[in-house]
């Protein structure tokens, strides 16, 4: 029998070793409960970290365990006391295996074994607390705890009358009660309102180091769990959580408002207490890290960076015995290559990032992950480290220095920061459906200041409050004349709008956004409602803008002869009025764009309510097909096309077309770029390319009566609006250029400037210099500097990301094209075969040869004449809605766009079959 209990009570133990709570709360949500809170396995954990349902699951585990421990052991007939015992040993193996305090499966264990026995000691628990709170006292959860263990043994000997059963309660009751000394209480925790390395943390609050930490712990990756002490809480109110010890000491860090930023690191300015091994040691630790943030050296560092003044929190946390620790960069901090680079040594990451002893020293591959540099680190491990950065780069985005160590089982992440020196991070993903090629000093100073401010206005819509540190006007910049919109920047305003942080994949590689988590667009909400209600009013918005803008324009279109000065006052009506279009042209689209992807609307099906672009290509169409074609081509004939209409009445016909879209050109974004009233060579390309080699119109597919034509009017009206829009912009645009080129011929007059187009290389500050004052400076000089620098950047290919403030030298690798096929977006149905023809810029031909597949870095309006002319076009930049989409869908050609390198990655004379469903480009053999 002495056999068969002692087989129970192991067993027992075993069982309270079985991490039953920590396996249900992976099950539903994903995540560990060892990363989360203190640290514990226990129900109250499970109820605080992973919500009611998990918490009910995680008790009933923990009361079947408590009960079966109780019938096996009453199954033995081995006397009253071995089903206490076995608790006991239940207990035991919950808090040296499992890591709780194993309340709950004790007390459905007392329960199920004596009902009485149990009602009476929470009772007496229940009165003691009670008493003590009418004497002005508030005790918490742990005075009641402690009352019901030490009346346990009595209740139990009350009702047996038999010193084992008490002795067997005491022995219960002195485990419970050491459990309950040694384990944290996450509930204790949600008491004392400590924050936690789980809680979703804001910098301004807890600071950049644990903010990241925080982020990186609830994306999955390993991080110690902790607690953050903002400047207000007390070292003491953790101490009433929990203790360090010898056996498991704590480390001690700052983490201060502005450290580990995207601006300043502070390395090494602020105060680290590694090995606190007991509760005065801590509270010592605490108030030194805190003391730091006004040392001589960290004032001086903040003074010479700019940096506002701030606050210190700090953080607390574990520590973890490292076997292998060190410091992984996600990118070479010198060369900013496409290759990582670890440091490491045995033991502490002190050893590492205090220099004082040379590490080993390994590259890593972004590419295919092969290692350089050899040393003791285990392989195993630099292939775990290559994974975590990649990770830890999608979570907090852009280049980062991390703190890591290994404790010979598990990589455990310690810090993670933005390498200051590669920030902030620029990307091409946006900027180059906008603005695709480089842009002169005039356009850029005009463009920067409207698309900053609207986009910033947006986002404070959204944001509220949380946006008042944002600075907006560092959205967008020129690199070597190349736009780019500032990645760091809208990542941390991702972030602070709750968007899952694999979303930042869609600054850096284009990828789509994810579905934003429910919690996150409820936490929103109210700035979502704003921005909603700004849609939903943006048609009245507009119409009330209107009849303003249209009187404008009325007075724009009527010839009027203006001196410099009033032509810049001129200028300044109409970028004021462009402020107040701006802010329509984006919220137009994105208000169609959402209602056609709800509403499940193709494009096709809006057709009537096309573009002033799509517009102008139809209505050419129209009248090429009516007037036929001069002369048509023969097969031999010269390779460019014969532009010039020699019918009297075609000619008229062209030239009121002309004047009703002679504001559309090229690049409508570029005021540099001339409209097709300036040029009416492209209009009479394009006539020509639709009367010789005629196309048929597309057939749109109609959507049928009922729901799909309801909700296709639904979006109709929004699609009106965006085209209405859009030519108001675009007109105003125009007139912009139009004022600027009648400054100009005044400058060329005055011999300020040399040859047409100089004023374009002129600030929009300096040209308004120059008018007031013709010597302000030498203006010949810097447009001829700036002219020299146009050349030599307008044909490069730039990198997609850029990190820091200068392009790299070497430009970026071109896509790997080995397999002979290589994938963009798929932006109009349709596949065709055919001879690629690379071209760098709309005029740089006007003639195709039959079945060509036209590569070109964009497509906008200016390509219209050689569109007209291509079975399928491959674009280096755009997507689905990009103007080039819209008038390739409008043409029935295969189009595929976002071929990163597409002009040099493919050669004329190339045979290529273009998928324009899949975005599929691939190589063929001719008639293949």
């Amino acid at each position: 029998m002495q056999q068969v209990a002692l087989l129970v009570l192991t067993a027992s133990f075993l069982l309270g070793g079985l991490p039953l709570t920590g396996w249900l709360f992976r099950l539903m949500t994903g995540k560990s409960l060892q990363n989360l809170g203190t640290g514990n396995a226990s129900v109250a954990a499970a109820f605080l970290h992973g919500g009611r349902r998990v918490g009910i699951l995680a008790a009933c585990l923990e009361a079947l365990r408590g009960v079966a421990v109780v019938i096996a052991a009453r199954s033995v007939e081995a006397g009253p006391e071995l089903p206490l015992l076995g608790l006991g040993a239940l207990v035991a193996g919950r808090f040296w295996l499992g890591r709780a305090a194993g309340v709950t499966s004790a007390f459905w264990g007392v329960l199920v074994y004596s009902p009485v026995a149990a009602g009476l000691t929470a009772l007496c628990g229940g009165a003691v607390w009670f008493i003590l709170r009418r004497v002005k006292f508030a005790p918490g959860h742990r005075v009641w705890q402690a009352a019901a263990l030490l009346a346990m043994p009595v209740v139990f000997y009350f009702l047996s009358g038999k010193v084992t059963v008490a002795g067997s309660a005491a022995l219960l009751s002195g485990w419970l009660g050491y459990t309950l000394w040694r384990i944290p209480d996450d509930m204790a925790l949600k008491e004392s309102k400590l924050l936690t390395l789980a809680s979703r943390l804001e910098a301004a609050r807890a600071g950049s180091k644990a903010t990241n930490l925080s982020r990186l712990l609830q994306a999955g990756l390993r991080v110690p769990p902790g607690w953050v002490l903002g400047p207000e809480t007390a070292p003491e109110a953790l101490l009433k959580v929990a203790q360090p010890s010898a056996a498991e000491p704590w480390v001690v860090r700052s983490s201060a408002t502005g450290e580990d930023s995207a601006t300043d690191s502070a390395a090494g300015q602020y105060l680290s207490v590694l090995d606190v091994q007991d509760s005065s040691q801590f509270v010592d630790a605490v108030a030194g890290v805190r003391a730091s943030y006004e040392s001589g050296a960290a004032r001086q560092y903040r003074g010479s960076r700019g940096t506002r003044p701030g606050k210190m929190a700090v953080l607390v946390q574990p520590q973890i015995r490292g076997v292998y620790s060190g410091v992984l960069f996600t990118r070479d901090p010198v060369e900013a290559g496409e290759r990582m680079v670890v440091e490491a040594l045995a033991g502490s990451a002190v050893l590492v990032v205090g220099g004082q002893v040379t590490p080993e020293r390994y590259t890593i591959d972004r590419a295919d992950a092969a290692i350089g540099g050899t040393g003791d680190l285990p392989r195993t491990v630099l292939n775990q480290l290559y994974a975590v950065a990649l990770k830890v780069e999608a979570c907090l985005g852009g280049p980062q220095d991390i703190e890591w160590t290994w404790d010979g089982q598990a990589l455990w992440v310690l810090q993670a920061r933005p390498i200051t020196t590669l920030q902030p991070v620029w990307t091409r993903t946006i900027a180059s459906e906008v603005i695709p090629g480089v842009i002169r000093p005039l356009t850029w100073s005009i463009n920067r200041p409207l698309t900053c401010s609207v986009w910033g206005e947006i986002f404070t819509i959204v944001l509220g409050k949380r946006a008042h540190d944002i600075d907006f006007n560092q959205t967008a910049t020129l690199l070597s004349g190349w736009a780019y919109f500032n990645a760091t920047l809208l990542g941390d305003i991702f972030l602070r709008m709750g968007l899952p942080t694999e979303s930042l994949d869609f600054l850096y590689r284009g990828s789509r956004f994810s579905r934003p988590p429910l919690m996150s667009v409820l936490s929103n909400l109210p700035g979502l409602l704003r921005l909603v209600n700004r849609d939903l009013r943006l048609q009245t918005d507009f119409d009330r803008e209107a009849h303003r803008l249209t009187a404008l324009l009325k007075e724009l279109d009527e010839p009027v002869v203006l001196d410099p000065r009033q032509l810049m006052v001129r200028s300044e009506r109409i970028r004021e009025a462009l402020r107040t279009v701006t802010y329509f042209n984006i919220l137009a689209p994105l208000g169609l764009a959402l209602r056609r992807a709800l509403l499940q609307v193709p494009e096709e099906w809006l057709n009537t309510e096309a573009t002033a672009e799509v517009a102008a290509v139809r209505e050419l169409r129209s009248l090429a097909l009516r007037a036929g074609a001069d002369a048509p081509v023969q097969a031999g004939a010269s390779t460019e096309l014969d532009t010039a209409p020699r019918d009297g009445q075609i000619r008229a016909e062209l030239e009121r077309f002309i004047a009703r879209y002679g504001y559309l050109s090229e690049v409508g974004t570029d005021i540099a770029v001339p409209t097709w009233r300036e040029h009416p060579e492209t209009v009479y390309g394009l006539f020509a390319a639709l009367a010789q080699i005629p196309t048929a119109p597309v057939q749109y597919s109609e959507p049928s009566p009922g729901l799909e034509r309801l909700r296709t009017d639904v979006c109709r009206v929004r699609a009106r609006l965006r085209a209405r829009v859009a030519e108001v912009y675009d007109r105003l645009l125009a007139h912009l250029r139009w004022t600027f080129v009648a400054i100009e011929d005044n400058l060329l007059t005055a011999g300020t400037l040399v040859e047409r187009g100089d004023i374009f290389f002129l600030e929009a500050s300096e040209l308004e210099a120059l008018v007031s004052d013709p010597t302000a400076f030498d203006a010949q000089a810097l447009v001829r500097v700036r002219k020299a620098e146009y050349e030599q950047q307008r044909n490069r290919r730039v990198p997609r990301v850029v990190y820091g403030m200068q392009m790299p030298e070497v430009d970026e690798p071109a896509p790997d094209f080995s397999a002979g096929r290589i994938k963009g977006i798929g932006a109009s149905r349709g596949v065709a075969v055919g001879t690629v023809r690379v071209v760098h810029r709309a005029s740089e031909v006007t003639r195709l040869e039959a079945q060509t597949v036209l590569v070109v870095p964009y497509t906008d309006a200016g390509w219209a004449p050689l569109l007209a002319q291509a079975v399928a076009i491959v674009a280096e930049v755009g997507g689905r809605l990009s103007h080039g989409a819209i008038i390739a869908r409008e043409y029935g050609l295969p189009a595929v766009m976002n071929v990163a390198g597409a002009t040099s990655l493919f050669k004329d004379g190339q045979c290529l079959r273009v998928d324009g469903r899949t975005g599929v480009v691939e190589v063929v053999e001719e008639g293949g």
